[in-house]
């Protein structure tokens, strides 16, 4: 467990000597400020116009324009960045080699990259906790599971999302084409809920109106009155009646 942690801690500090880490939170605090303060602006506004607040901790952390949500579909932007060089980095430099041949097993290397990342978004979820935090004080009756499952949620993402940019970094050698497989990865793994949501797997529409089909291939029976002309349709637009037919009355025709 101490090489883990040794291995971890070192990766973070070569993370941080690089700017894009300190950016990526710079970028990630402002994002989590913007959409915390259009939650906020949600509930001012629906009380300027007279409505009641309801619900106003899942509106403004959980809603469809809550900041979890936002963050949430942010997360896959910052991830490729930051676990583009856990492994490439290592292939493309030589320093594998040296790791391979210390005492330490590849799962101990594999484990004390991941573990970086994880302390890498703990600050991440600090962040959004310090706004938490400020509307528990200023909110009078806050709903303390909804905010925290959210941010359990938030982080389990985030742990999700290191261990497809840590494999793929294992991968090649090359970390700008370990940040496009991760992005690609993580992409698809964003949009892949809402496709084919809109297609109907019941057979409806034209081919739900044709009659049950019975053993053998043979219509089944149709319902009384299935194909009854109703009484509202005008008299001109019946179709004529033949030689021995039956008119809508139920006359005989001629």
């Amino acid at each position: 467990m101490k090489t883990i942690y040794k291995i971890a801690r070192t990766e973070l500090q070569t993370l941080f000597y690089s700017p894009i880490a300190w950016l990526i939170l710079v970028i990630f605090t402002f994002q989590a400020s913007m959409a915390f303060t259009n939650g906020l602006a949600g509930n001012v506004r629906s009380q300027e116009l007279g409505y009641g607040l309801y619900n106003v901790t899942m509106g403004v952390f959980a809603g469809w324009r809550g900041m979890f949500i936002a963050m949430q579909q942010y997360l896959y932007l910052y991830i490729p960045l930051l676990t583009m060089g856990l492994m490439s980095r290592e292939f493309s430099s030589g320093s594998i080699k040296l790791l391979y041949s210390s005492p330490i097993t590849s799962t101990q290397i594999v484990l004390g990259k991941y573990l970086s990342m994880m302390l890498y978004g703990l600050i991440m979820l600090a962040i959004v906790t310090v706004y938490v935090v400020f509307y528990m004080f200023v909110l009078k009756d806050f709903d303390y599971p909804v905010a925290i499952t959210g941010l359990i949620g938030i982080y389990l993402i985030m742990c999700l999302y290191s261990a497809v940019g840590l494999f793929v970094s294992c991968l090649t050698s090359y970390q700008v084409v370990a940040a496009i497989g991760t992005f690609a990865a993580l992409t698809i793994l964003q949009v892949i809920g809402g496709v084919l949501q809109g297609v109907d797997f019941k057979g409806g529409g034209a081919a739900g109106a044709l009659p049950p089909l019975h053993h053998g291939g043979q219509p089944g029976p149709v319902s009384p009155g299935a194909g009854a002309i109703p009484d509202h349709v005008p008299g001109d637009l019946l179709p004529p009646v033949r030689a021995g037919g039956m008119d809508r009355g139920g006359r005989a025709g001629i």
